[in-house]
This record gives C-alpha cells, structure tokens and sequence, in this order.
C-alpha cells in the first residue's frame, strides 16, 4: 500500500471511530444519570486532563523525525480504555475512563495532524485537506450507523465499534509515516515563546478562536440534548452529526484552495460567518428540521476554520516547532476554553433551554470575525 492510501485510510479510521462516540457521550451520560449542569462540568475536567497533557505531546512529537511510535501507542491506549467502557461498569469509573480517552487523544490530534503536513511537504499535489477530508469520510459512514445501533441495542455498543475503528488505523499509521527526508522539528523554546507572546496578529486570532471555540464547542456537545428535547431519535441524531462531515467532503479542499489563492485568514472568516449564519436560523426558527438541515452550514465552517488555522500556523513555521504550535493552538486554546465554555453551557441549558445557546453562538461569531479581521491589520511574516 503506498504512503497516500495509508495516510487516507489512517485518517478515515480514526475519525469514524470519533464519530461513533462523540456525538452521543452526552447523550449516554444522560442517560447513566448525570443533568446536563453535571455533564458539563465532566466535559470540562475532560478539557482539563486533555489541555495538560497536549503541548507535552507536541513538544515530544517535534524532538522526532517521524511520530509513528506516539500514535501508534496512543491508538492502542484508546483501543483498550474502549474495551473498558462496553463492559457495565459504573459511573465512577466511566468518569474516570473518559477523562484517560481525552487526554490521550488530545496528543493523537496534533500528532496526526503533524504526520498529515510531513506529507503535504513531501509529495507533489497533495494538500493537509485533502488529506483531512478523509476523516470526514469516515465520520460519514459511521455516524448514521452508529445511531441506529444504539437504538436497536444497548447503548454501550458504541464503545465496541469505537474500538474495532482504532484496529484499521493501528495497522496503517506506520506506512503513512513513512519518511525519507522530514527533519526534526525544531523545539519549542523560549525565544519562540517571546517572539509568539510580541505577535500582535496571532494575539488577536488566539482570541477570536478562543470566542469561536466557546460558542461552537458547547453547541457541538449540547445540541444532541437540544434534539432529544424534540423527540428526535438516536439514529436521526446520528445522521445529522454525519450532515457537517459529508459538506467537509467538498468544503475541506475548497478551503486549501482558498487559501492558497486568496488568504487562509479569509478562509477563517468565511467559515466564521458560515456559523454566524447558521446561529441565526435556528435561532429564527427553533425546531428540529431547522437545527438539522443548519449543520450543512456547521460543516463549512468546521472546514473552513481548522484548515485555515493550520494554514497560518506552517505559513509562520515552515520548519519551526509545529508539533507544539498545533498542539497549542488546535487542541490546548480549545480545552482551556472548554473549561469554563462547558459547565456554563450546560448551566444555560438547564435554567433558560437549549435555543439560548444559538443566540449566545451568534453574539460570539459577530466578536470572533472582528478580532479576525482586526489580525489582518498586524500581519507580519514569520518563518522559523
């Protein structure tokens, strides 16, 4: 199998098996007895174990060549936490379980998101979306499923298909890996960090995305309840979870092209104002199709946002430390916004309904697009 095929597959296989959990952990909590103020407040010590232990992977992950030795560990430490969860355990330890699940895969992300930009570097007309486009394949063909099993059988079923999903990823990444010439990548030292903590214009797009992740994170883990408020089954939450990841199909590779002909912070914005957009339907018009047929503008903005970001950052560190500069800006500034974006929302949700959260979703996109654009008038050129 050549290096493109394995890259492509690993991708596919790892996020189809995020695609069989994420969207219905909330749901699963729910129903082993937490309130949605509980549940948020668990995501956020999730947010916590992740955001402590992802810029150690990055830092680790930039100190070698390739990183095939960390993912293939970490795919293996979340194949056997998965084992765990099929069994009825209980809810002591499920929380215990889960919060080892987001640690471990907060260092999967950078790291797989590194090995993707080794081979955007190495082979002639391949690009990170085209690449990345691939897990979204695969959350699309597991999600549907994923929901129509857990309403045939129990609920704990999930975790038997997240764990079966790892094995094809598991045999894969080492081919994908495959390297004849990636250098090392520099380390995340302190002259760095002065001049990061100096740079007015990644300032100002840290705290655009900060705003950003606090409005999109808590609508992705609170909307499923938002659904079952309406009545809406498992399986139908499950295919409109899938509903973003097939518009990714297209909207990931148009974001590369955008920003390489335009900008990639235009890219950002325009992923932005997609979720700005979306915010005010549903707000609009609360009901269930509405909140469904919106997530074709979810899946826009999702690709459009991440591919644009990762853009900036290896335009800025073309062989700096970009395990640690990914680490940091994709899964750390998410967690530590995670922290308090969760157990509020959830508050919200109790006291004033879900619909809430989408004109929260909406003041927050309008700040984000102007902190954004606001990095533009800074823009400076970086390289390592």
């Amino acid at each position: 199998m050549n290096r493109r095929a394995s890259i492509n597959i690993f991708f596919a296989a790892y996020y189809a098996a995020g695609g069989v959990l994420l969207p219905f952990l909330s749901l699963f909590l729910e129903r082993n007895g937490l309130r949605p103020s509980a549940i948020g407040v668990l995501l956020a010590v999730h947010s916590l174990s992740a955001l402590s232990l992802a810029p150690v992977w990055g830092a680790v992950s930039d100190g070698v060549v390739s990183p095939v030795r960390l993912i293939r560990s970490a795919i293996a430490a979340l194949a056997a936490l998965g084992i765990v969860l099929a069994l009825p355990v209980p809810m002591w330890l499920v929380v215990v379980v889960t919060t080892l699940i987001a640690a471990v895969d907060a260092g999967l992300q950078p790291l797989s998101d590194r090995l993707a930009v080794m081979v955007e570097r190495e082979e002639s007309g391949v690009t990170y979306g085209s690449i990345r486009v691939f897990g979204s394949l695969g959350w699309i063909c597991v999600t549907p499923l994923a929901g129509m099993f857990a309403d045939r059988f129990d609920i704990r079923v999930l975790f038997v298909g997240y764990t079966l999903l790892l094995i094809p990823a598991f045999l894969t990444v080492r081919s994908a890996a495959a390297s004849r010439s990636a250098p090392r990548s520099h380390r995340f030292g302190r002259d760095t960090l002065i001049a990061v903590l100096g740079d007015v214009e990644l300032r100002l797009l840290v705290a655009a995305l900060v705003v950003h992740q606090f409005v999109s994170r808590s609508i992705f883990r609170f909307e499923p309840l938002y659904l079952d408020r309406f009545g809406v089954r498992m399986a139908m939450i499950g295919f409109a979870s899938a509903i973003p990841a097939i518009v990714e199909l297209a909207a990931m590779p148009v974001a590369s092209h955008l920003g390489q002909r335009f900008s990639p912070r235009r890219v950002i914005v325009a992923g932005m104002v997609a979720f700005l957009v979306r915010m005010v339907l549903v707000r609009l018009y609360p009901v269930a199709p509405v909140v469904i047929a919106s997530k074709v503008l979810g899946g826009v903005q999702f690709a459009f946002v991440l591919v644009g970001t990762v853009g900036m950052l290896t335009e800025r560190w073309v062989t700096g430390p970009i395990g640690t500069a990914l680490a940091v800006i994709t899964v750390s500034v998410p967690h530590v916004v995670q922290l308090v974006a969760f157990p509020v929302s959830g508050y919200l949700f109790e006291r004033l309904g879900g619909a809430f959260l989408y004109t929260l979703g909406a003041a927050g996109s309008v700040v984000s697009i102007v902190l954004v654009i606001a990095s533009g008038r800074h823009e400076a050129h970086h390289t390592a």
